[in-house]
């Protein structure tokens, strides 16, 4: 028996040393197998078989019994037919509500890792406070399912601390709600909702527009046509349509009068303070000829000139959404925006910091660069900026107070008038002094540039923008603005060292490709390689050369004099002066571990509208400068046909142009002139701001001498004895006259 048993083992090894052999095994007896058993000891696997057949035997002999599922109290519901909406109704689950779990139940939440056994405590108190939080689905799955970065460490996730997050959070949303009108651009889809609330407040506007010119109708009528006023029966009637009408036209602009209050409160003033002190003064006066006259004594009434401050008010309002609209459309589009990126002139500047030393070192200057943007916020925050430009209300219109009180005591003291005319009298110097030209010149000049704008497919943001870009110095344009790679041309190449072409011309795609430029794109259209697979590492940039280390192959690309000083060895041929010099034409050399294989003839051709834009940025006082780390682009390339840099400050600077790939979103404050269109539409939509500037200080000068010319107006007609018969026209004729060269000059230099 045992020599049997060690036969069959040598069999088994012999098959598992040769497995592609087949054995042939004899067959054994009942008892040589159970002796086989005995010997060979299971596996794991095979017990589990062995009980699972010995289960199913005494199952089959009735050895166990077998308990079956009791059957239900109630018959079950049929399977739905499928193709009945009615049957398939009645299976639908049942909507389960959150109102129906407890209030005051607890749920305990920990965070726990894969793989550990999570118990739930026994209690009944089962706390749903998670259920009391305004959060969404995705906050509540990131604090149950958030990963822990320390593994051997167990957080409990505070849900007190996370509801005073989310209350903080939504305590600052409502507040930049009320500053800002109740509208913030934070998301794209906002889009068609903000325009929506931008045209309705228009449409208001323009209905507000056409009451107030209305309301001032009926006032000129009232208080300058004899005929109507000696329809009324008595003066105390007259006196008190003059005033009802004088408040409807307060109505209409209540929001505006509320925000005067604000800025008022502030010690700031704004062209809505003009209002606000015209219907103080207009209640006081209508209230003391109420009061003090009788009816043998004339009442003269300025009424009039506060309802066309009313109608100026109205029609800022107007202008101002007809330009949010404009710019709004630009800003809020689906397609890239570019814009000029503000930067102050003492933040690090490594490239233009020597060439433009003397233009930057200036106090208050800035520098812009060109930026690709997806998506402007801070919009209507930007908006709500207070401009400096509106800074001489705050000293114009406590001048005509004063003004308008020293002519009440002089009518009182000097001329002998009773209350009620010197008050009416210290209206109408008011209404004559105030410069009524600043709603339109705040609001219309950047309506103008606005729609200019919008021509381009740019736009203008706020008010503060041109203030903004007032001291910009400097613009950084990238080497591809000013020379497109559509115009730049390989004009020939000389190989040496029994180089191929396409070698030569392959390494200087893998070096171009890592330093950009326009001949990036142009060697990259002529390799044949078009599949990167070397390891490219960027060594050395200098200022005519670059090493460039590919797959362990030293490669150095440079002009003449750059390959001369690392030791190349040069070949001058005859046409190659042609190439040096003040030329569009340029020569440099490619290098392959130490050996010069190639040269290149080079031609680089500016773009036209570049140019055009940079001699007016130039004469606007702004400097250009190119940003490039093409070893061949220098100042001389733009020395040709009529482009004289000595007449323009425009430099090419070597360097990198900075990553913006992570920076998709632009703030309005910093980048307040973004357009749709091309680099050149961008950079005209920029100058506008100067323009803006300029009209500004022009208005400002008029507003000036119109203030002093109403008071030497109004000091002649007090001391002629013709002040309590004025009529109300003539302060806002004098008024009107002085909207005419605002308007003018706007349309003129805008």
């Amino acid at each position: 028996m045992a020599d049997r048993i060690k036969k069959a083992k040598e069999r088994e090894t012999s098959f598992d040393m040769q497995k592609t052999k087949e054995v042939t095994v004899t067959p054994y007896s009942e008892e040589e197998l159970i002796a086989l058993k005995a010997y060979s000891p299971l596996s794991d696997v095979e017990k589990n078989i062995d009980e699972a057949e010995r289960y199913i035997d005494a199952m089959l002999n009735g050895q166990i019994e077998i308990k079956r599922k009791p059957e239900p109290p109630y018959p079950l519901e049929p399977e739905p037919d499928l193709k009945s909406t009615e049957e398939i109704s009645r299976f639908e689950p049942k909507d389960i509500h959150l109102e129906e779990i407890p209030k005051h139940t607890d749920i305990h939440t920990e965070v726990f890792t894969v793989g550990e056994k999570f118990e739930m405590p026994e209690t009944d108190n089962v706390k749903t406070e998670i259920f009391d939080l305004a959060v969404d689905a995705e906050t509540i799955e990131t604090v149950l399912h958030s990963e822990k970065t320390d593994a051997q460490t167990d957080e409990t996730v505070d849900l007190s601390d996370l509801q005073k997050e989310f209350h903080k959070k939504e305590k600052e949303d409502k507040t930049r709600e009320e500053q800002y009108q109740g509208i913030e651009y934070t998301d794209e889809e906002q889009r068609y909702d903000i325009l929506a609330t931008l045209r309705s407040r228009y449409l208001l506007s323009k209905i507000r527009l056409a009451v107030a010119l209305v309301l001032a109708a009926m006032l000129f009528a009232v208080e300058n046509i004899g005929a109507v006023r000696e329809l009324f029966p008595s003066q105390t009637a007259y006196v008190v349509t003059d005033w009802v009408l004088a408040l409807a036209c307060s109505l209409l602009i209540f929001d505006r009068i509320g925000m005067a209050l604000k800025t008022f409160f502030r010690f700031h003033a704004d062209v809505d303070t003009v209002t606000l002190w015209s219907l103080i003064f207009s209640v006081a006066a209508t209230a003391v000829a109420l009061l003090f006259e009788t009816s043998e004594s004339t009442v003269s009434l300025y009424n009039f000139p506060y309802a066309v401050c009313v109608f100026l008010n109205a029609l800022a309002v107007f202008y101002t959404l007809r330009r949010d609209i404009l710019s709004f459309k630009v800003l809020s589009s689906s397609h890239s925006k570019l814009a000029v990126e503000l930067h102050d002139a003492d933040e690090e500047l490594p490239v233009e910091t020597v060439e433009f030393s003397e233009t930057l070192s200036q106090k208050g200057k800035t520098y812009g660069t060109i930026r690709s943007a997806d998506f402007i916020d801070d919009y209507f925050q930007h908006k709500s900026e207070e401009s400096s430009v509106r800074r001489p209300l705050s000293w114009f219109l406590p001048a005509c107070l004063l003004i308008a009180v020293l002519l009440f005591f002089g009518a009182y003291f000097l001329e002998k008038h009773n209350v009620a005319e010197s008050i009416a009298v210290a209206y109408a110097a008011f209404m004559m002094c105030t410069p009524f030209s600043v709603f339109v010149a705040y609001c219309y000049p950047s309506y103008l540039a606005s729609r200019r704008a919008y021509s381009y497919r740019s736009a203008v943001l706020c008010d503060k923008t041109p203030e903004n870009y007032r001291d910009i110095a400097l613009v950084a344009f990238d080497d591809t603005d000013a020379f497109p790679a559509n115009k730049a041309k390989v004009r020939g190449v000389r190989l040496y060292a029994d180089r191929k072409i396409d070698h030569a011309i392959h390494y200087a795609h893998l070096a171009y490709a890592e330093i950009g430029g326009p001949l990036a794109s142009v060697f990259a259209r002529a390799d044949c390689h078009s599949e990167k697979t070397e390891e490219v590492r960027l060594r050395e940039v200098a200022k005519d050369g670059i090493c460039v280390l590919i797959d362990e192959k030293n490669i150095v690309i440079g002009t003449p004099e750059y390959m001369e000083e690392q030791c190349f060895e040069t070949h001058f041929e005859r046409g190659d002066e042609e190439y040096l010099g003040n030329s569009l034409k340029r020569i440099f050399y490619l290098a392959c571990d130490q050996i010069v294989i190639a040269k290149f003839y080079i031609q680089y051709v500016p773009d036209t509208d570049f140019m055009d834009m940079a001699r007016d940025l130039c004469a606007a006082g702004i400097s250009v400068s190119v940003r490039t780390a093409d070893p061949c682009l220098d100042d001389g390339v733009f020395y040709h046909g009529k482009n004289n840099l000595d007449r323009y400050s425009v430099r090419i600077v070597k360097g990198f142009q900075t990553e913006d790939d992570e920076r998709k979103c632009v703030s309005a404050g910093s980048a307040g002139v973004i357009s749709l269109g091309s680099i050149k539409d961008l950079m005209y939509s920029m100058l506008l701001c100067k323009r803006i500037e300029n009209v500004r200080r022009t208005n400002l000068i008029l507003q000036a001498v119109a203030c002093g010319l109403g008071v030497a107006v109004m000091a002649l007609v007090l001391f002629t004895g013709n002040a309590p018969v004025m009529l109300s026209i003539y302060p806002t004729l004098y008024q009107f006259f002085w909207l005419l060269p605002i308007y003018f000059v706007s349309k003129i230099y805008i």
